[in-house]
């Protein structure tokens, strides 16, 4: 969905729109004459989930001419160890950064391609995505990394939670309730009002 709005916005004149939220260098495409950027990297956080790509990122120039595509520059930047901030990569670390890019995006381009790595990843880690929507504390995690548990729920269970997480109503429906649930002051669980 991502891509699909990157190039809605894209396709409405945005000369360039750069998504975040994965916390690590994503890909790039031109659509429409506009450039998408997919993720930028990870500057605020030290998020040592992602391993070295954690700290790695791209410091964008962009360049503004009248009647012409936006000027887009890519600076590989790096978190600074044991610091804040950031600072310029240079040497082997900025052509790492750069190819990641250039691999990702050659993946991006490619919508079979695209689809396989997608699934990969998400089979990849479908205990861990599954095991954090059931709630499950760290130690059933744990136990539920080669999905052990889910091995317990009927075909029924699967196709009723793979309905509640699909049909946008019943997922907008769901989101909206724990947004009540999570707003809502209850002195009991530390609500906040």
């Amino acid at each position: 969905w991502v891509r699909e709005a990157g190039r809605v916005l894209g396709g409405q004149g945005g000369d360039v729109v750069a998504c975040q939220q994965s916390h690590c260098v994503g890909s790039m495409e031109v659509h429409q004459g506009g450039t998408i950027l997919y993720g930028q990297g990870n500057f605020i956080v030290d998020y040592a989930g992602h391993g070295p790509l954690g700290s790695r990122g791209l410091g964008l120039v962009l360049t503004f001419r009248p009647g012409q595509p936006a000027e887009v520059a890519l600076h590989p930047i790096e978190q600074v160890p044991g610091g804040s901030g950031v600072r310029r990569s240079s040497g082997a670390g900025a052509e790492a950064t750069l190819a990641l890019l250039r691999e990702q995006s050659e993946v991006l381009a490619d919508p079979a391609r695209y689809a396989q790595v997608w699934r990969s990843y998400c089979a990849e880690r479908r205990a861990g995505f599954l095991t954090r929507l059931f709630g499950f504390g760290l130690w059933l995690q744990r136990l539920n990394r080669r999905g052990w548990l889910f091995r317990h729920l009927t075909r029924a269970d699967r196709r009723r939670i793979h309905n509640l997480v699909s049909c946008e109503s019943h997922r907008e429906a769901r989101r909206t309730s724990l947004d009540g649930m999570i707003d809502r002051a209850d002195p009991r669980e530390g609500g906040r009002g």
